[in-house]
């Protein structure tokens, strides 16, 4: 090894706070650490950013959010509270859990407020297991607005995760909202052209997970046939 090789790994960087891994949680603290002034250092082993939350739908469940409340979904956290417990079971950690449901609408302010990430809220998505005692029928959950990606330029844009192609239309992730609606089908088409256009791209299988925008009614279940 040349010594300016040897010199080069040897390199010492100071920082005040340094977050090993660029998922969602480790990109979080970064952005919060910094608007509060720290310098940060962000190392991620792989050639792009993201981890495993850049493939999945972006809803994250965060009861009691201010996006909800003004939509006027106000609950007591007793009752998201209780569906943790019964959903937890033998797992359920009450400090972590308090501290989760106390923290969870102040992180949903912050990025609003003071960050480029704006968030929609999921006055229509229900908690998964509808039957638990506590479970919501909505407003639990929030979702980043759409996001032009050039605005990051094409040296950031380079470095963000693709989607999978399983779960993905020409490149676009397919999830729930808007993006399922009929306006966002080319003129003239219909939405049955919609799903055999996914099936001309190979999807093997494929679920368009659904809310008040995007209805069962509107964009149904549906598998490729072998």
């Amino acid at each position: 090894m040349s010594e300016e090789s040897s010199n080069t790994r040897s390199r010492e960087v100071e920082c005040d706070l340094l977050v090993v891994g660029s998922g969602a949680g480790g990109l979080s603290a970064a952005v919060t650490a910094a608007w509060h002034g720290l310098k940060v250092i962000v190392v991620e082993k792989d050639a792009v950013c993201g981890g495993a939350t850049a493939w999945s739908g972006g809803w994250m469940w965060v009861p009691c959010n201010a996006l909800s409340r003004a939509d006027g979904i106000v609950e007591d956290p007793e009752l998201p509270r209780t569906y943790l417990r019964h959903e937890l079971g033998n797992n359920y950690d009450a400090a972590r859990v308090e501290a989760f449901l106390a923290a969870g609408p102040p992180m949903v302010d912050f990025f609003h407020k003071h960050t480029e990430l704006q968030f929609v809220s999921g006055t229509w998505i229900a908690d998964i297991h509808g039957n638990t005692p506590g479970a919501g029928t909505g407003g639990r959950s929030v979702a980043p607005k759409p996001f032009d990606g050039r605005r990051l330029g094409a040296a950031l844009l380079s470095k963000a995760r693709r989607q999978k192609y399983k779960t993905s239309l020409f490149g676009m992730g397919v999830m729930a909202g808007p993006i399922c609606t009929s306006s966002c089908m080319p003129p003239g088409r219909s939405r049955r052209w919609f799903t055999q256009a996914a099936a001309w791209r190979g999807t093997h299988s494929m679920s368009l997970f659904t809310d008040a925008a995007c209805s069962s009614s509107t964009v149904p279940r549906w598998s490729r046939a072998s």
